[in-house]
């Protein structure tokens, strides 16, 4: 039970993240990122077009790989590792 309690956190810590990084763009705000292409694809999109600088992080190709493999767990963990690895800096 504490690792699904866990999990629920984890995954509405990280939409709650995806969230705000969306905002200001004119898309539907979504709390099931982690289940949903409908709701992913635009993140991916928004990575993939307006932060071209960060291709030399392999992202880029993490995301590409995720989406040419249809496996939507992958693309939500690289698109959040992205979100968290820009906002470091």
């Amino acid at each position: 039970m504490k690792q699904i309690l866990h999990k629920y956190k984890e995954n509405y810590d990280d939409n709650k993240l995806i969230r705000k990084f969306m905002e200001g763009n004119d898309v539907i705000i979504y709390n099931n990122y982690h289940l949903d292409w409908n709701a992913l694809m635009p993140v991916a999109r928004k990575i993939v077009t307006e932060f071209p600088e960060y291709d030399q992080l392999d992202r880029m190709e993490q995301i590409l790989n995720a989406l040419m493999e249809c496996d939507i767990d992958e693309l939500y963990q690289t698109v959040v590792g992205f979100i968290k690895y820009t906002q470091k800096g």
